[in-house]
C-alpha cells in the first residue's frame, strides 16, 4: 500500500489551555490553534487545538510511530485522564493521504490494547485522490 500521513495527538476546547497543557504533559506541542488568531487562509478555528504531531511515510511507519508515539502518551497515563476529563476533545488522530482509490490498513493488538488502556477516542481521517486503476 502506497500511503503517508501524520498521527496527531490534539486536545481540543473553547478555553485556552496552551500553557497548562504542555506543562501538565512535560513535553510542547508541534503546533497550536487559537481560537483568538486567524490560521489557515485567514480563518479563524472556533476552538483552540493544542496539537502535536508524528509525520510517516508508509504503512510501516505508521505503526512504528503510532506506537512512540502511544509509548509517549502511556507514560503520561493519569495526565491524559485528567486532561480528558477538564477539556472538551483529547484524542488521537490518523491522517492518511493517498493516490489509491482505496486504502487498508492493520492496526496491531497490542497498539490497540495500549490505546484502550489511555481512553482516547481515535479518529480517522482519509483523504484519497482515487488515481488508482483496476
Amino acid at each position: 500500500m502506497s500511503f503517508n500521513g501524520e498521527i496527531l495527538f490534539q486536545i481540543v476546547d473553547k478555553q485556552e489551555f496552551f500553557d497548562r497543557a504542555s506543562k501538565d504533559l512535560g513535553f510542547e506541542p508541534t503546533k497550536t490553534i487559537s481560537s483568538k488568531k486567524a490560521s489557515v487562509l485567514g480563518r479563524t478555528s472556533e476552538q483552540n487545538i493544542w496539537l502535536y504531531k508524528v509525520a510517516y511515510i508508509d504503512e510501516h511507519d505508521l505503526i512504528a510511530k503510532a506506537e512512540g508515539v502511544v509509548d509517549l502518551l502511556l507514560s503520561r497515563k493519569e495526565v491524559i485522564i485528567g486532561l480528558a476529563k477538564m477539556f472538551e476533545r483529547v484524542e488521537l488522530v490518523l491522517n492518511i493521504r493517498s493516490d489509491l482509490g482505496q486504502i487498508g490498513f492493520y492496526l496491531p493488538s497490542s497498539l490497540m490494547a495500549k490505546l484502550s488502556a489511555l481512553g482516547l477516542n481515535v479518529g480517522v481521517d482519509i483523504i484519497s485522490f482515487g488515481m488508482a486503476s483496476d
